[in-house]
Order: structure tokens, then sequence, then C-alpha cells
């Protein structure tokens, strides 16, 4: 289906005839895209992360769409997530780099509050990237500015939404504290656990319930 839709708009697009369908093009090619991961195919996904992303970029930058700004940023962070999958781990950070730049500008200079937990979510995504490459003390300082957004909407603003990424970004950071050799590793490793076991006392939220179980055991040894 995508095929026949992406080929009728690009025809379109390309010969000008209909140039105010390029946004409809740019998030055909970001459904693809998450299409084609689902179906393993990485490679493929990347391509039309790029298709989308030029569009975007074009339509942000040159022709003033600003109210795709948020498109552009999450097209950057979906296909940056996508090359770390593939191992393009530079291309991952440069990717993260992107839509970070983008989220701090609406978050701090515009307020745009909502999209405080993107930003957050981004900061992290790099921090993960980052200790892949193995650059720890980058990671630990992107891990850090994650849980300090996530802790403000959870505990301030009443995000409980975002718990789970408060936790999960603790626990990378306990993980990453470890083979730094840092003794706080063992205290973000509980705090991660407490975060997860306070909310599903409240909600029983059974997902937050598998991540519990999956966090006991990727942070066995630390609790």
């Amino acid at each position: 289906m995508y095929d026949r839709v992406t080929a009728t708009y690009e025809c379109l697009v390309n010969h000008n005839a209909r140039g105010e369908m390029a946004d409809s093009l740019a998030m055909t090619c970001m459904n693809r895209a998450g299409a084609l991961m689902n179906q393993g195919d990485l490679r493929g996904a990347i391509e039309e992360h790029d298709c989308a992303i030029e569009i975007l970029e074009r339509l942000v930058n040159q022709e003033g769409r600003r109210d795709l700004t948020v498109a552009l940023a999450t097209s950057y962070e979906n296909r940056a997530v996508t090359h770390e999958w593939i191992r393009h781990i530079l291309d991952s950070i440069g990717g993260h780099d992107r839509a970070i730049r983008i989220y701090e500008r609406l978050v701090n200079r515009e307020g745009r509050s909502e999209l405080a937990g993107h930003l957050a979510t981004a900061y992290m995504n790099r921090a993960i990237a980052l200790m892949k490459q193995g650059n720890l003390r980058g990671s630990i300082e992107g891990h850090a500015r994650a849980i300090k957004i996530f802790e403000h909407l959870v505990n301030q603003d009443g995000r409980s939404e975002l718990v789970d990424h408060l936790a999960k970004a603790r626990a990378f950071l306990a993980m990453v504290l470890r083979d730094t050799d840092d003794p706080r590793a063992s205290m973000e490793a509980r705090d991660a656990v407490k975060n997860l076991e306070s909310e599903i006392a409240r909600t029983q939220r059974a997902d937050l319930k598998r991540t519990l179980e999956w966090m006991r055991e990727y942070l066995r040894e630390l609790l």
C-alpha cells in the first residue's frame, strides 16, 4: 500500500503539480519507515527517513513551515535510533544532536513545555548511543539531563505516564556508573526499581509490571 501511495505523492510533488502535498509525502515516508522497521528492514527504513527529512528540512528551513518542526525533530530521532540498531553509532549521535537542538529551542526558548518529555527522551537516546561508543562521561551527563527533566515532569507536573521513562533513564545510568566503578550505581538502580514499584502499587499497570520484571533482571548485580 505504501509503495503505491508514495509513488503517487512523489509524482505530484516532483512535477510541481501539487507542491502543497509535500508534507503529506513526508508523513507517508515516515509511516513507511515505521512499517519497514517492524518488518526488520532497517536499511529500507533509513532510506524512508532520509526521504522524509529531505522534504521536511526544505519545508521548515526554506518555506517557513514551522508547524512541521516537531515532525522534523521526530524524523531525526527515529532515523538516529535506526542507525543505532545497525551500529552506525556516529550517524546515530549526529541525528540525536539535531533533534536535541530543535527540542531545546522549542522548550527552552519558545516555551513549548509540552515537548519537554521529547527533549528528555532525546537526551536519553543520545546517552545510550554514547555509551555504545564508549563515551561513558558523555553518557552519564546525558542520562543525568534526561532524569532531571523526567523527575520534574513526573513529580511536579503529574506526568505519571512518564514514570517508566524516568525509571529506564535511571537504570541505564546505573549501568554506565557501574562501568566506571562509581559507587552511585547501586543507588540509581534501587531508585529506578522504586519508581516502578510505587507507580505499580498505585495503578496496577500491567506494562509497568513487565518493565519491572525486565529491570530487576537487567540490574540484578546492583540491587
